[in-house]
């Protein structure tokens, strides 16, 4: 049995991919239901809903969603989170089963727990996932799992046709190399949104017309590249009831990155910029504020609404 603990915007698709390409197929073969807990328990009656039925259940506690299982996915907002449900995990019911961390978190923490779990006799690969939760929905992520090569083994086959388009294996290296990349992939990703939110801003204020730089970006740099510049064209990161990506949670992914950096003697300029304007549009909009707020805040500074 499989479990997987954490149903926000990534875990949600990724949970709807394990079952439907996975666990609960077509073809006649043996289905099997996967365990879910989230904190809000509606969420996980939501996910169950729009599933078939018997393919998902939810588990009362976390104690119960681990009990039940073999294989423990974890997907969480921020490393407290994770540290707080697998220490509670390996006080008990935990010796045998193998806990899959695919959330962004510090590779010293992970290191951490990964010798935490090894102790309490269960099994342990990071995996974190590139993609925004567009892709997890799609089953289009990019897994990185890191551990011992049987266990990445259990692993691989939920990542590529399943939950990801494609894997970076990381078999036989310490957990905590997958999330030494996962930081600095995802540094890569808000260097994107500060280089498109400064380029449109630009444009607007020089009187080019923004979907002249958009074709642009379109031909040259197809993909992440563009699918930023449409969101801040189209007000997405605005107009959306839920914020895509928190810019709370990427000032914790850019603290990661500024940390690792630190600790090896080194900087990332760029990154500090980025997380100053992430810290207005924190301060702006609170909770709601989505990390492509960056351009908002750089068209205030212009002299132009945060609403473009």
């Amino acid at each position: 049995m499989i479990t997987f603990i954490g149903l926000g915007n990534m875990g949600r698709g990724m949970c709807r991919n394990l079952v439907l390409k996975h666990l609960w197929t077509k073809d006649g073969g043996t289905r099997k239901p996967l365990i879910v807990f989230n904190r809000t328990r509606s969420r996980a009656e939501q996910l169950q809903a729009q599933l078939p039925p018997g393919s998902v259940e939810i588990a009362d506690s976390v104690d119960d969603a681990i009990s039940r299982a073999d294989i423990i996915f974890t997907c969480l907002s921020n490393d407290e989170a994770v540290k707080k449900v697998l220490t509670n995990a390996i006080s008990s019911h935990a010796a045998g089963k193998l806990f899959v961390e695919c959330s962004t978190i510090h590779p010293l923490v992970t290191k951490a727990l990964t010798e935490q779990v090894l102790q309490a006799g269960a099994r342990f690969v990071a995996c974190p996932v590139f993609g925004a939760p567009d892709r997890a929905e799609a089953g289009q992520l990019v897994c990185v799992p890191a551990g011992p090569q049987v266990d990445v083994q259990c692993v691989l086959p939920f990542c590529k046709g399943v939950m990801g388009r494609d894997v970076i294996d990381l078999s036989g290296k310490a957990p905590e190399v997958a999330s030494t990349l996962k930081v600095l992939g995802n540094s890569f990703i808000f260097h994107m949104v500060e280089v498109v939110a400064e380029g449109h801003v630009l444009a607007e204020k020089a009187g080019l017309d923004n979907s002249l730089l958009h074709e642009y970006v379109e031909k040259f740099f197809p993909g992440v590249y563009a699918s930023y510049s449409t969101r801040m064209m189209t007000g997405d990161y605005w107009t959306r009831d839920e914020p895509l990506f928190t810019a709370q949670l990427a000032r914790k992914d850019i603290k990661h990155a500024l940390s690792l950096a630190e600790s090896v003697g080194t900087r990332m300029p760029g990154l500090e910029v980025v997380d100053r304007n992430l810290a207005k549009v924190e301060t702006l909009k609170q909770e709601s504020g989505d990390y492509v707020g960056i351009y908002g805040v750089l068209r205030q500074e212009a002299g132009l609404e945060y609403e473009n």
